[in-house]
């Protein structure tokens, strides 16, 4: 083979790998001994859901919302927007994972 062929043969397969599409892990069952926390006592962490995320509690977290549960926490979707203090309330930690503003919903092949 000659070396030219093997290098374009190398940057298709990396062009390839670097377009590929993440996907969660929709099989992934955590096996936590000892949790953290004591359900009574466990940290809520809010997921958000209102900016059009690619990520959300039951979609792309969902793997990460099972860690965490098998953990001790306590997980909540957040589908409002936090315009004001009181939408936090309860929670612990609040994530905003790949936000999408509507005028973007188009242009990266997401509905």
């Amino acid at each position: 083979m000659s070396k030219a062929l093997f290098i374009v043969l190398i940057n298709l397969v990396f062009i390839w790998s670097v377009s590929a599409q993440q996907r969660p892990d929709t099989t992934f069952i955590p096996e936590i001994v000892e949790p953290l926390f004591d359900v009574s006592v466990a940290p809520v962490i809010c997921i958000d859901s209102a900016h059009n995320n690619l990520h959300t509690l039951d979609g792309g977290f969902s793997p990460f919302a099972r860690l965490m549960k098998a953990n001790g926490f306590q997980m909540r979707d957040l589908s409002s927007s936090v315009s004001n203090r009181e939408v936090l309330l309860g929670c612990d930690i609040y994530a905003i994972i790949n936000p999408l503003h509507e005028s973007n919903l188009g242009n990266l092949g997401v509905t």
